[in-house]
Protein backbone atom coordinates (compact mmCIF):
# COMPACT_ATOMS: atom_id res chain seq x y z
CA UNK A 1 0.00 0.00 0.00
CA UNK A 2 1.06 3.37 -1.08
CA UNK A 3 1.69 4.65 2.82
CA UNK A 4 2.84 2.05 4.26
CA UNK A 5 7.45 2.12 4.09
CA UNK A 6 9.65 0.93 7.07
CA UNK A 7 9.48 4.17 9.91
CA UNK A 8 13.46 3.93 10.68
CA UNK A 9 14.05 5.74 7.45
CA UNK A 10 12.43 8.75 8.56
CA UNK A 11 13.58 8.77 12.17
CA UNK A 12 16.81 10.95 11.14
CA UNK A 13 18.24 13.92 12.00
CA UNK A 14 18.32 16.95 9.44
CA UNK A 15 21.49 18.24 9.21
CA UNK A 16 20.39 21.88 7.46
CA UNK A 17 19.68 24.41 9.87
CA UNK A 18 16.53 26.42 9.61
CA UNK A 19 17.81 29.43 8.21
CA UNK A 20 19.79 28.61 5.74
CA UNK A 21 19.07 26.73 1.75
CA UNK A 22 19.50 23.32 1.04
CA UNK A 23 19.16 22.47 -2.99
CA UNK A 24 18.30 25.91 -3.65
CA UNK A 25 15.22 26.21 -1.45
CA UNK A 26 15.51 29.05 0.52
CA UNK A 27 14.00 28.07 4.06
CA UNK A 28 11.97 31.71 4.52
CA UNK A 29 9.90 30.42 2.28
CA UNK A 30 6.22 30.31 3.34
CA UNK A 31 5.10 27.03 5.05
CA UNK A 32 1.61 25.47 3.92
CA UNK A 33 -0.19 25.75 7.06
CA UNK A 34 -2.54 27.91 5.44
CA UNK A 35 -3.30 25.15 2.65
CA UNK A 36 -1.79 25.06 -0.56
CA UNK A 37 -3.73 27.03 -3.15
CA UNK A 38 -3.76 24.35 -6.12
CA UNK A 39 -3.28 20.72 -6.30
CA UNK A 40 -0.14 19.20 -5.78
CA UNK A 41 1.21 15.76 -6.61
CA UNK A 42 1.73 13.26 -2.99
CA UNK A 43 4.03 10.84 -4.01
CA UNK A 44 4.54 9.45 -0.29
CA UNK A 45 2.91 10.25 3.39
CA UNK A 46 4.82 8.48 6.12
CA UNK A 47 4.06 8.24 10.30
CA UNK A 48 6.88 9.39 12.09
CA UNK A 49 7.48 11.38 15.44
CA UNK A 50 10.44 14.24 15.30
CA UNK A 51 11.38 16.32 17.69
CA UNK A 52 12.02 19.56 15.35
CA UNK A 53 13.88 22.95 16.04
CA UNK A 54 13.74 25.98 13.77
CA UNK A 55 12.84 29.64 13.30
CA UNK A 56 13.16 29.91 16.80
CA UNK A 57 10.28 27.25 17.80
CA UNK A 58 10.05 23.76 18.66
CA UNK A 59 7.25 21.45 16.96
CA UNK A 60 6.76 17.82 16.81
CA UNK A 61 6.86 16.09 13.10
CA UNK A 62 4.44 13.22 12.47
CA UNK A 63 4.44 13.06 9.40
CA UNK A 64 6.77 13.00 6.41
CA UNK A 65 5.61 13.62 2.74
CA UNK A 66 7.23 14.30 -0.22
CA UNK A 67 5.10 16.93 -2.31
CA UNK A 68 5.61 18.22 -5.68
CA UNK A 69 9.39 16.51 -5.31
CA UNK A 70 9.81 18.02 -1.63
CA UNK A 71 9.83 16.39 1.33
CA UNK A 72 7.50 18.41 3.61
CA UNK A 73 6.85 17.60 7.21
CA UNK A 74 3.15 17.57 9.23
CA UNK A 75 4.65 19.75 12.26
CA UNK A 76 2.43 20.25 15.75
CA UNK A 77 3.10 23.11 17.74
CA UNK A 78 3.15 20.75 20.97
CA UNK A 79 1.01 23.92 23.33
CA UNK A 80 -1.61 24.98 20.58
CA UNK A 81 -1.55 21.85 18.85
CA UNK A 82 -2.12 24.01 15.55
CA UNK A 83 -0.38 22.17 12.67
CA UNK A 84 1.38 23.14 9.42
CA UNK A 85 3.17 21.40 6.30
CA UNK A 86 7.00 22.81 5.86
CA UNK A 87 9.85 21.94 4.00
CA UNK A 88 11.52 19.03 5.83
CA UNK A 89 15.23 21.21 5.03
CA UNK A 90 14.31 24.21 6.98
CA UNK A 91 14.17 22.11 10.83
CA UNK A 92 16.83 20.57 12.29
CA UNK A 93 14.86 17.24 13.48
CA UNK A 94 15.89 14.43 15.84
CA UNK A 95 13.83 10.98 16.42
CA UNK A 96 11.48 11.41 19.27
CA UNK A 97 11.03 8.92 22.42
CA UNK A 98 7.51 8.27 23.11
CA UNK A 99 7.85 8.83 26.71
CA UNK A 100 9.05 12.63 25.81
CA UNK A 101 6.45 13.41 23.24
CA UNK A 102 3.71 11.95 26.34
CA UNK A 103 5.06 14.80 28.90
CA UNK A 104 3.77 17.48 26.17
CA UNK A 105 0.53 19.53 25.87
CA UNK A 106 -0.34 17.23 22.47
CA UNK A 107 1.06 13.69 24.19
CA UNK A 108 -1.67 14.69 26.94
CA UNK A 109 -4.30 15.29 24.57
CA UNK A 110 -3.75 12.17 22.54
CA UNK A 111 -4.14 10.38 25.84
CA UNK A 112 -6.58 12.00 27.28
CA UNK A 113 -8.57 11.32 24.20
CA UNK A 114 -7.80 7.80 23.86
CA UNK A 115 -9.01 6.98 27.19
CA UNK A 116 -12.38 8.60 26.78
CA UNK A 117 -13.52 4.96 25.82
CA UNK A 118 -17.21 6.61 25.06
CA UNK A 119 -20.69 4.30 25.69
CA UNK A 120 -20.95 0.97 24.85
CA UNK A 121 -24.42 0.66 22.98
CA UNK A 122 -24.67 1.12 19.40
CA UNK A 123 -20.91 -0.51 19.00
CA UNK A 124 -18.21 -1.43 20.88
CA UNK A 125 -17.22 2.07 21.45
CA UNK A 126 -20.03 4.78 20.42
CA UNK A 127 -18.90 8.42 20.97
CA UNK A 128 -15.22 7.32 22.09
CA UNK A 129 -12.67 10.72 22.13
CA UNK A 130 -13.25 14.27 23.85
CA UNK A 131 -16.82 15.35 23.87
CA UNK A 132 -16.82 18.96 25.99
CA UNK A 133 -14.07 22.02 26.66
CA UNK A 134 -13.84 24.49 29.22
CA UNK A 135 -14.78 27.09 26.97
CA UNK A 136 -17.55 29.25 27.45
CA UNK A 137 -18.88 29.04 23.98
CA UNK A 138 -19.45 25.84 21.63
CA UNK A 139 -17.16 23.47 18.91
CA UNK A 140 -18.93 23.92 16.00
CA UNK A 141 -17.85 20.44 14.35
CA UNK A 142 -19.41 19.52 10.85
CA UNK A 143 -19.47 16.11 9.32
CA UNK A 144 -18.64 15.68 5.49
CA UNK A 145 -19.37 11.72 4.85
CA UNK A 146 -19.44 10.16 0.95
CA UNK A 147 -22.10 11.45 -0.61
CA UNK A 148 -23.42 12.56 -3.86
CA UNK A 149 -25.24 15.76 -2.71
CA UNK A 150 -23.62 19.06 -2.63
CA UNK A 151 -22.46 21.07 0.16
CA UNK A 152 -24.79 22.79 2.37
CA UNK A 153 -23.61 26.07 1.72
CA UNK A 154 -26.24 28.34 2.46
CA UNK A 155 -25.92 27.58 6.43
CA UNK A 156 -21.83 28.11 6.37
CA UNK A 157 -22.87 31.43 4.86
CA UNK A 158 -25.11 32.15 7.55
CA UNK A 159 -22.47 30.99 9.96
CA UNK A 160 -19.82 33.39 8.22
CA UNK A 161 -22.79 36.10 8.40
CA UNK A 162 -22.99 36.15 11.94
CA UNK A 163 -19.51 35.20 13.37
CA UNK A 164 -17.24 36.36 10.62
CA UNK A 165 -14.25 34.64 10.33
CA UNK A 166 -15.87 31.69 12.53
CA UNK A 167 -14.06 28.80 13.76
CA UNK A 168 -15.86 25.61 11.88
CA UNK A 169 -14.11 22.20 12.37
CA UNK A 170 -14.68 19.81 9.08
CA UNK A 171 -14.63 16.33 9.21
CA UNK A 172 -13.56 15.55 5.91
CA UNK A 173 -13.48 11.85 4.18
CA UNK A 174 -11.54 11.03 1.68
CA UNK A 175 -14.33 10.13 -0.34
CA UNK A 176 -16.09 13.32 -0.18
CA UNK A 177 -12.97 15.22 -1.43
CA UNK A 178 -12.46 13.20 -4.20
CA UNK A 179 -15.88 13.48 -5.36
CA UNK A 180 -16.45 17.41 -4.72
CA UNK A 181 -13.89 19.28 -6.49
CA UNK A 182 -15.88 22.64 -6.48
CA UNK A 183 -17.46 22.38 -3.18
CA UNK A 184 -14.16 22.15 -2.08
CA UNK A 185 -12.70 25.22 -3.42
CA UNK A 186 -16.29 27.29 -2.24
CA UNK A 187 -14.55 26.29 1.34
CA UNK A 188 -10.81 27.01 0.51
CA UNK A 189 -12.03 30.73 -1.09
CA UNK A 190 -14.36 31.47 2.47
CA UNK A 191 -10.96 30.42 4.19
CA UNK A 192 -8.79 33.10 2.08
CA UNK A 193 -11.45 35.93 1.94
CA UNK A 194 -11.73 35.47 6.13
CA UNK A 195 -15.37 34.35 5.85
CA UNK A 196 -14.08 30.96 8.32
CA UNK A 197 -11.33 29.09 10.26
CA UNK A 198 -11.45 25.86 9.06
CA UNK A 199 -10.16 22.85 11.05
CA UNK A 200 -9.77 20.03 8.96
CA UNK A 201 -10.59 16.65 10.84
CA UNK A 202 -9.54 13.31 9.41
CA UNK A 203 -12.97 11.66 9.09
CA UNK A 204 -11.69 8.41 7.51
CA UNK A 205 -10.40 8.05 3.76
CA UNK A 206 -13.35 5.28 2.32
CA UNK A 207 -15.75 6.15 5.46
CA UNK A 208 -16.94 2.72 4.23
CA UNK A 209 -21.08 2.06 5.36
CA UNK A 210 -23.06 -0.62 4.63
CA UNK A 211 -27.24 -0.02 4.65
CA UNK A 212 -28.68 -2.21 7.31
CA UNK A 213 -25.69 -3.43 8.98
CA UNK A 214 -26.06 -2.60 12.72
CA UNK A 215 -23.82 0.16 13.87
CA UNK A 216 -21.42 -2.23 15.97
CA UNK A 217 -20.48 -4.37 12.87
CA UNK A 218 -20.27 -1.25 10.57
CA UNK A 219 -18.28 2.38 9.04
CA UNK A 220 -14.73 1.24 10.52
CA UNK A 221 -15.93 -1.99 12.34
CA UNK A 222 -16.38 -3.69 8.93
CA UNK A 223 -14.50 -6.62 7.91
CA UNK A 224 -10.94 -5.48 5.84
CA UNK A 225 -11.14 -2.37 7.51
CA UNK A 226 -7.17 -1.52 7.77
CA UNK A 227 -7.11 1.26 10.28
CA UNK A 228 -3.88 2.56 9.12
CA UNK A 229 -4.88 2.90 5.63
CA UNK A 230 -8.02 4.75 6.57
CA UNK A 231 -6.11 7.45 8.47
CA UNK A 232 -2.74 7.77 6.37
CA UNK A 233 -5.09 7.61 2.97
CA UNK A 234 -7.03 10.45 4.42
CA UNK A 235 -4.37 12.50 4.75
CA UNK A 236 -2.58 12.14 1.57
CA UNK A 237 -6.05 13.05 -0.08
CA UNK A 238 -6.36 16.25 1.97
CA UNK A 239 -2.70 17.09 1.16
CA UNK A 240 -3.25 16.38 -2.53
CA UNK A 241 -6.35 18.62 -2.52
CA UNK A 242 -4.27 21.33 -0.81
CA UNK A 243 -5.55 21.39 3.12
CA UNK A 244 -3.33 20.39 6.20
CA UNK A 245 -4.61 17.84 7.84
CA UNK A 246 -5.04 18.67 12.15
CA UNK A 247 -4.50 16.51 14.26
CA UNK A 248 -8.12 15.68 15.25
CA UNK A 249 -9.82 12.56 13.81
CA UNK A 250 -13.54 11.08 14.29
CA UNK A 251 -14.64 8.20 13.64
CA UNK A 252 -17.28 7.78 11.26
CA UNK A 253 -20.77 7.14 12.55
CA UNK A 254 -19.23 8.09 15.88
CA UNK A 255 -18.67 4.25 15.82
CA UNK A 256 -15.47 2.44 17.08
CA UNK A 257 -13.35 -0.13 19.34
CA UNK A 258 -10.79 -0.25 21.69
CA UNK A 259 -8.56 -1.58 18.72
CA UNK A 260 -9.75 1.60 16.84
CA UNK A 261 -9.25 3.94 19.24
CA UNK A 262 -5.65 2.50 19.95
CA UNK A 263 -4.74 2.50 16.06
CA UNK A 264 -5.88 6.07 16.09
CA UNK A 265 -3.47 7.46 19.42
CA UNK A 266 -0.77 5.52 18.16
CA UNK A 267 -0.58 7.45 15.08
CA UNK A 268 -0.65 10.80 17.23
CA UNK A 269 -4.43 11.60 16.43
CA UNK A 270 -6.86 13.24 19.31
CA UNK A 271 -9.99 11.48 18.95
CA UNK A 272 -13.13 13.79 18.49
CA UNK A 273 -16.80 12.37 19.66
CA UNK A 274 -19.61 15.17 20.08
CA UNK A 275 -21.72 16.21 22.97
CA UNK A 276 -24.41 17.24 21.13
CA UNK A 277 -25.22 15.61 17.42
CA UNK A 278 -27.95 17.81 16.29
CA UNK A 279 -29.80 15.30 14.11
CA UNK A 280 -30.71 12.80 17.29
CA UNK A 281 -31.73 15.57 19.71
CA UNK A 282 -28.66 16.87 20.96
CA UNK A 283 -28.82 20.20 22.88
CA UNK A 284 -25.66 21.98 22.83
CA UNK A 285 -24.40 23.51 26.57
CA UNK A 286 -21.10 25.76 27.03
CA UNK A 287 -18.33 23.58 26.52
CA UNK A 288 -20.33 21.58 23.91
CA UNK A 289 -18.82 19.60 20.35
CA UNK A 290 -21.67 19.91 18.25
CA UNK A 291 -22.24 17.48 15.71
CA UNK A 292 -24.06 18.02 12.16
CA UNK A 293 -23.81 17.09 8.14
CA UNK A 294 -23.56 19.61 6.14
CA UNK A 295 -23.23 17.18 2.74
CA UNK A 296 -26.57 16.97 1.93
CA UNK A 297 -28.05 14.24 4.04
CA UNK A 298 -28.86 15.41 7.23
CA UNK A 299 -32.19 17.84 6.96
CA UNK A 300 -33.05 17.46 10.14
CA UNK A 301 -29.44 18.08 11.84
CA UNK A 302 -29.47 21.34 9.42
CA UNK A 303 -32.70 22.58 10.85
CA UNK A 304 -31.73 22.44 14.36
CA UNK A 305 -28.47 24.61 13.90
CA UNK A 306 -30.33 27.07 11.59
CA UNK A 307 -32.14 27.89 14.75
CA UNK A 308 -29.46 27.71 17.09
CA UNK A 309 -27.56 29.87 14.66
CA UNK A 310 -29.98 32.43 14.71
CA UNK A 311 -30.45 32.87 18.82
CA UNK A 312 -28.67 35.14 20.53
CA UNK A 313 -27.50 32.95 23.02
CA UNK A 314 -25.71 30.30 21.23
CA UNK A 315 -22.18 30.80 21.11
CA UNK A 316 -19.41 32.34 20.65
CA UNK A 317 -17.70 29.32 18.33
CA UNK A 318 -14.45 28.38 19.61
CA UNK A 319 -11.42 26.83 17.88
CA UNK A 320 -11.05 23.62 18.37
CA UNK A 321 -7.79 23.12 18.94
CA UNK A 322 -8.99 24.73 22.37
CA UNK A 323 -10.60 22.10 23.41
CA UNK A 324 -8.29 19.59 24.78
Amino acid sequence: MRWLLPLAAFALALTSGPSGAVDGMACSAPSLAQGITSRRSVTSHEPVLLACTGRSAQRIAIRRSVIGGTPYLLLVEPARLATSLEPEACWTCSAMAEQRMSQTPFGAAVARAAAAKGFPSRAPSFNAGLTRGQAGGVFLTADLCPSRRPLDRAILTDIAGRWPGAALALAVSGAWLRRHAVDLEWLKERVRRGDLTITWVNHSDRHRYVPGVAQDRNFMLLPGTVPEAEILGAEWTMIEHGIVPSVFFRFPGLASSPDLVSAVSRLHLVVLGADAWLALGGRPRHGSVVLVHVNGNEESGLRALERLVHRPDFGPLQDLHDLP
